[in-house]
This record gives structure tokens, sequence and C-alpha cells, in this order.
């Protein structure tokens, strides 16, 4: 590590300090409902709108075998799934 790094490393630290202290978060707020489930890609939100995790989780698993990244697996898993419970409703 050279001496930018370091002092980079350092303000980066002091800051997320002050902050935490200030109380204030430096993440990014999340967003809530339906592009919180996409944005987060989190498979245990997915019963919140009443879709099927283990049907998700299987197309995730095909998708990420033809090569897609888990991102772009999950959201098309989550799409395709939400829409053939819609229309079997």
């Amino acid at each position: 590590m050279n001496r930018r790094d370091f002092f980079k490393t350092l303000a980066v630290a002091a800051g997320a300090g002050i902050a935490a202290k200030a109380g204030v978060s430096l993440r990014p707020p999340m967003p809530e409902g339906w592009r919180g489930l996409l944005y987060s890609g989190s498979i245990v939100r997915l019963d919140t709108f009443g879709i099927s995790s283990g049907a998700v989780r299987a197309r995730c698993e095909e998708l990420l075998s033809q090569g897609a990244n888990r991102p772009q697996a999950f959201m098309v898993a989550v799409m395709e799934q939400a829409e053939a419970q819609r229309v079997g409703e």
C-alpha cells in the first residue's frame, strides 16, 4: 500500500466513523417493494409477493447453466414466474 492509498483508506474510515456517530448511513437507501426485491436478488423475499421460490431457484440454475450471470438469471426467473402465476390465477 502506497502513501496515497493509505491516506485514502484513512479518510474513508474516518468519514464512516463520523457518519456512524451521527446516525447517518453511507449506504444508498434500499428501494422497497417490487424494485427492492429485484435489486436485492433475495429469494427469501419472494413469498412477500406470492411467488414460488422453488420455481425461481430452479429457473435461475437453468439460466446460469446457459451463461447468464446471477442478477440477470434472478430477474428473468422472477419475472417469468410472476407472469406464470398471474396468468394462472
